[in-house]
């Protein structure tokens, strides 16, 4: 199997035949025990365990007698083609090549892989070996996913399908799908811009103080071009605010009230409906949290940025942004 695998090749005897393969589907009711199977079981890259059929499920299973379904009507089937969902061979050939070519991996989801991997080696119990064949091989399956979706850069979402890929026993699967999500809902970066804000209000407040001297032409100059700084790192902290609040505005723009739309999972082929509902559910208190902190530090760092605009004297700033300002006074103390 590997050389048909990795060469499409097939030694027959004396003679090695090729193999038109597109794609191998394996079942078992057990995992490979020994490390000669190791290599094998490594080219399977989704991998997904199946469960017992579940009690509600299994009065239609007896009613069936587990006989195969019945083959659909030639009226069925030419409704099917006219819909255009029946798949033709040329589908699959030169999609993975035109993915590759097409589409992009941004640096997010380049970090989501090296701290999975890293997890998964160096702080799961027991640890999982992922390799760098596997990893690879995720990368260009994210990229097909992407392509297929008609995108042309992966998205952080799309990191959703790894909890099928890296995983070596089927309970780790589950601690993929944990790791992800958690991965996902970060606090995106909000305590690093509360710091970063209060460290500009800081600044705000000695530079409309009288802490710097002004009674020279030098020392005029000098707070100029400090008020002057200071407004353009405010400017592009208000960017940086904006841009994340979007990101937010979009994850739960599209779907019901309180709820992620999660667009990059559901336009996806790859990603079932059950399973982006359960990824809407866990991440939706996460971005509506994260998404309540954005627009309250826009809203503050709007504030100061204008008052300092208009040469606000820290009462001023005390009166407008009081939070700010007993921090200030704190670290002051």
């Amino acid at each position: 199997l590997l050389t048909i695998l990795n060469e499409r090749l097939y030694d027959n005897g004396k003679e090695r035949v090729k193999v038109p393969l597109l794609c191998l589907v394996g079942a078992s009711n057990e995992l490979p025990e020994s490390e000669e199977l190791d290599a094998l079981y490594d080219r399977f890259l989704l991998r997904r365990a199946v469960a017992q059929v579940s009690p509600g499920a299994l009065p239609e299973l007896l009613r069936g007698g587990g006989t195969a379904p019945a083959a659909p009507a030639a009226s069925e089937e030419a409704g099917a083609a006219d819909l255009g969902e029946r798949l033709e061979l040329e589908d699959f050939r030169g999609v993975r090549a035109a993915a590759e070519a097409a589409v992009s991996v941004p640096d997010e989801v380049v970090d989501v892989l090296v701290e999975l991997r890293s997890w998964l080696q160096d702080k799961c119990e027991p640890p999982v070996y992922v390799s760098d064949r596997r990893l690879l091989k995720a990368v260009s399956l994210l990229k097909v996913a992407a392509y297929t979706a008609g995108r042309a850069q992966v998205s952080i979402y799309d990191c959703l399908l790894l909890q099928h890929v890296m995983w070596q026993r089927p309970e780790d699967a589950d601690k993929v799908q944990r790791f992800l999500l958690e991965r996902l809902a970060g606090d995106q970066g909000s305590e690093q811009t509360s710091y970063l804000l209060q460290g500009l209000f800081a600044r705000a407040c000695r530079v409309n103080s009288g802490a710097l001297d002004s009674s020279t032409a030098e020392g005029e100059e000098a707070q100029k071009a400090e008020l002057e700084a200071l407004l353009q790192e405010l400017g592009a902290l208000r960017e940086m605010v904006a841009l994340e609040l979007g990101k937010l505005e979009r994850a739960l723009g599209g779907g019901p009230v309180g709820r992620p739309s999660m667009d990059a999972v559901a336009d996806s082929p790859w990603m079932s409906a059950e399973e982006a509902e359960d990824a809407a559910q866990a991440l939706a208190p996460v971005f509506q949290k994260g998404r309540t902190a954005a627009r309250d530090m826009y809203r503050d760092v709007l504030t100061l940025e204008v008052a300092m605009q208009r040469g606000g004297e820290p009462h001023v700033l005390a009166l407008l942004l009081p939070e700010l300002w007993h921090s200030f006074i704190r670290g002051s103390a």
